[in-house]
């Protein structure tokens, strides 16, 4: 506000943030009078708003995703805490990082909060040079205006001798400490427990390691802003000297930056705790515990929230074909019908694909009709998604109406002894439609059906067979002869037997045709492969056969190994 005004104020813009400013405010003597002029300065200490500002790299995460990458704009690590918004309840949060362990937190919804605490909610509350040997106990007092959330970002050092600022000596550890609390810093343990009756909250050879004439300065993130003493005074003889003695801050008052004002401390004077081992019997007792303040401290904590999700909800995306109409060429009643159904996941690179509908799948013979299938995709995490199409097979549209047969059909039977008669075996010419819907009835010679189906016992006739068209009640008739060109089978496998049996006396292996419960086996071949006993106790023989049925069909020869053993031992007769 105006320079020139007794009640100016003064506002600190952004760019002193961190820095100490001097106000000076001058009174001119009238150059006529006999008063001179006067100066006053006032020393302030602008301390940076905490900023707790950060960011993950994502709000929601997969179960099994990489972990979240903690950011900065603007902000600074404080202590991260979390809140449980639904799920949880563990979330695998580092408290001084904010750095989250996906695979060790549980599925949920979570708040996580940075708190940064703010500058100048510690002071220096006392000083005490003891009077046991060595000057024990040294120790500083400390108190906190507010919650405190983090104490490093606090730390202390002594200036000796009037020697300057040896700057920070010891940083606070990363503990949370309550409004109201006392905390203690001594160099040793032993002897400030015995002198004071508890023990020191935290020890460090260095820092408290005061004499009665040295100052102490609190810096918060490396600024200083409270101090006890003239960092550049040796206090000996000054009014704060405390040898053997203390001095201890008055109620509401500090922190006090980095000039010391010794109107807000007490002393106890030199020399005043001689000849005393405890506190508690001196005269003038160090009044440990006893500062108090009605500060809130200087900087508020800042805080912020992020909000993240670790969960997978989401079900996989199937990409199934566009429906499909195939219409068959003549004759047809089905056709093989090949496709790709695919899934996309947001967490699992691979879902499980299953058909969940549907009689028929890719590779398979779609028949005429329509074939709705339907497929389901899960994920990891049990999500399921699903999508259905249909093919559709048309028969051939343009059939013609006039049927004609093949007078002279050779059937021939299968593997059991069976051979259907089918459309497709007796109608020519065309085109027609699905030879699955014409009906074929084959005749006796006595005019009787025997249906499609003819057998072994049919072999060798000559039958009418006959093709209706259902829809046209059109016919047409030829004849079919069954015949039976499938050759046995032959059942060879290698065998061991005492050299006191004959080889030709072992039998012949078993041999199999679908018509002929008796298939001939013939020997082609018997050759000595080894006759050395001598070299491993055997002699070896191959035999090779061929097996014929009634109807003349011959098999593959086989080949089967005859292991002649020699005895390991013989017994004579006496």
């Amino acid at each position: 506000s105006d320079v020139n005004d007794p009640a100016a104020t003064y506002t600190p813009a952004a760019s002193e943030a961190g820095s100490v400013v001097v106000l000076t405010w001058t009174v001119t003597a009238a150059a006529t009078g006999v008063c001179t002029s006067a100066i006053d300065e006032v020393n302030i200490t602008v301390l940076e708003a905490p900023d707790a500002e950060f960011s993950y790299d994502a709000s929601e995460y997969c179960p099994n995703a990489a972990n979240p990458v903690v950011s900065h704009t603007t902000g600074t690590d404080g202590v991260y805490t979390y809140v449980a918004v639904s799920g949880g309840p563990t979330l695998a949060l580092n408290s001084e990082t904010g750095y989250i362990d996906i695979a060790s937190s549980d599925n949920g919804t979570y708040d996580v909060t940075n708190t940064v605490g703010g500058c100048g909610n510690l002071v220096i509350s006392g000083v005490i040079d003891g009077p046991v040997t060595g000057g024990l106990p040294k120790a500083v007092e400390f108190y906190a205006l507010t919650d405190i959330p983090d104490l490093s970002i606090y730390g202390f050092g002594s200036a000796n001798n009037g020697g300057g600022s040896d700057g920070q000596e010891f940083t606070f550890p990363a503990d949370a400490v309550s409004a109201g609390t006392y905390i203690w810093v001594s160099t040793e343990a032993n002897v400030f427990e015995s002198f004071f009756g508890f023990p020191p909250t935290y020890t460090d050879n260095l820092a408290p390691s005061i004499n009665g004439d040295d100052a102490i300065e609190l810096f918060c993130n490396g600024m200083v802003i409270d101090v006890f003493g003239d960092i550049n005074q040796d206090g000996t003889g000054t009014p704060w000297e405390y040898k053997d003695g203390w001095a201890y801050r008055v109620d509401n008052t500090g922190p006090d930056g980095s000039f010391f004002e010794i109107s807000n401390w007490t002393f106890s004077g030199p020399d005043a705790l001689d000849g005393f081992n405890t506190n508690a019997a001196a005269n003038n007792p160090f009044p440990e515990g006893t500062f108090s303040s009605s500060a809130n401290g200087i900087c508020a904590d800042d805080q912020y929230t992020v909000t993240i999700t670790i969960d997978d909800t989401e079900a996989p995306v199937l990409n199934c074909p566009e429906d499909m109409v195939i219409t068959l060429g003549p004759g047809l009643c089905s056709k093989i019908v090949n496709f790709f159904v695919t899934a996309t996941d947001n967490c699992d690179p691979n879902p499980v694909i299953e058909q969940t509908g549907g009689d028929v799948g890719s590779g398979d013979y779609f028949y005429i009709g329509v074939h709705t299938l339907e497929y389901t995709a899960t994920d990891m995490d049990g999500n399921q998604g699903t999508c259905t199409f249909t093919v559709t097979i048309e028969e051939y549209p343009d059939p013609v109406s006039t049927l004609s047969c093949n007078d002279d059909v050779q059937a021939s039977l299968d593997g059991n002894g069976q051979a259907v008669i089918g459309a497709d075996m007796i109608l020519e010419g065309g085109p027609y439609g699905c030879y699955d819907d014409y009906l074929v009835e084959v005749l006796n010679e006595n005019g009787e059906s025997l249906g499609n189906v003819l057998s072994c016992d049919d072999i060798g006739y000559n039958y009418v067979v006959s093709v209706t068209d259902p829809d046209t009640g059109n016919k047409c008739w030829g004849h079919v002869k069954v015949e039976d060109k499938m050759p046995p089978t032959i059942d060879c496998f290698d065998r061991t037997i005492a050299c006191s049996q004959d080889v030709a006396q072992v039998p012949p292996p078993a041999a199999y045709d679908n018509c002929d419960v008796s298939p001939s086996v013939q020997l082609v071949e018997l050759v000595l492969l080894d006759n050395d006993a001598c070299d491993n106790d055997t002699v070896t023989y191959r035999r090779t056969w061929v097996a014929y049925d009634d109807y003349e069909n011959e098999s593959l020869t086989c080949s089967e190994l005859i292991y002649v053993i020699r005895p390991n031992n013989v017994n004579f007769p006496n």
